[in-house]
């Protein structure tokens, strides 16, 4: 049952990520897209802790790391394997507001393409 707790919570978690997906592709050049998506993913996954726990990163990657939607992400994964979601809705609003960013300007970016397209 936690693993399908995990999973739906992670899965939830996602939309901000994809959300920035779909922004990066509308307002960047589609064969510069992928790139940029792609490393923009890695920069975030390595400055949120992910790959190397954060109290062994720089300090200035260890305060860059809460303004990041992949540190809240892996925050609520945390939290749920652990037992201790004290602090998960605080992350949920992180997450959720990043959504709403990402999402709007996926919409404008959007917007702005097809009307390049016309």
């Amino acid at each position: 049952m936690l693993a399908l707790t995990i999973l739906g919570k992670l899965l939830l978690g996602c939309v901000p990520l994809i959300a920035l997906g779909f922004m990066i592709g509308f307002l960047i050049n589609p064969t510069a897209a992928n790139v940029i998506a792609n490393v923009v993913s890695v920069l975030m996954s390595f400055a949120s802790g992910l790959f190397v726990p954060l109290n062994g990163l720089p300090d200035v990657m260890q305060k860059l790391a809460p303004y990041l939607p992949t540190y809240h992400l892996a925050q609520v994964g945390w939290g749920t394997v652990t037992g201790n979601t004290s602090g998960e809705p605080m992350h949920w609003l992180s997450l959720a507001l990043y959504a709403l960013v990402f999402g709007a300007l996926a919409i404008w970016g959007l917007k702005k393409d097809e009307a390049r397209g016309l």
